[in-house]
């Protein structure tokens, strides 16, 4: 009895299982997602509920706000592959009067215009329809294929 009382007593990131606050099973710690806050540590340093449970919780906050889960996800992606914020693409989007770089027309779909990149120095070039973004990469952002298709169609003419 004294050795299951000490066992209570021990911290629980000293356990080899934990209880999720959510669907109360218990499981092994590594059905747990680490908790790293800054500046602050859960006891444990584990989150409360298990990986499903925190699964399901997400989902579900997706379905109920998409308009915001939409916002978030846009800023973090534009952040992390571009390194631009939202108000960076607003800004470059007004200096090209709301217009493709290349065919200077409104997207066509009414989507969002790409964000248009250099893939080895990550610099952003402008913003394109989806078009003309796919005939870049098509043609591998390369000038010289590009000037070869130019030539190409010139002739046929």
């Amino acid at each position: 009895m004294r050795v299951l009382y000490l066992l209570m007593r021990l911290p629980s990131r000293l356990k080899s299982e934990k209880r999720c606050s959510a669907c109360r099973k218990v499981l092994p710690r590594s059905a747990f997602y680490e908790f790293k806050p800054e500046g602050k540590r859960l006891p444990g340093g584990l989150h409360s509920a298990c990986k499903a449970c925190e699964f399901q919780r997400r989902n579900e906050n997706r379905r109920a706000n998409p308009a915001a889960t939409s916002a978030v996800v846009r800023r973090a992606k534009l952040k992390r592959v571009y390194g631009l914020t939202v108000e960076q693409y607003d800004a470059l989007l007004a200096s090209q009067d709301g217009r493709c770089a290349i065919c200077k027309r409104m997207s066509p779909d009414g989507r969002r215009l790409h964000v248009d990149h250099d893939h080895q120095t990550r610099r952003v070039r402008g913003l394109l329809c989806h078009d003309c973004n796919r005939g870049l990469g098509i043609f591998k952002d390369s000038a010289d294929l590009l000037a070869a298709a130019l030539d190409y169609i010139r002739k046929s003419d």
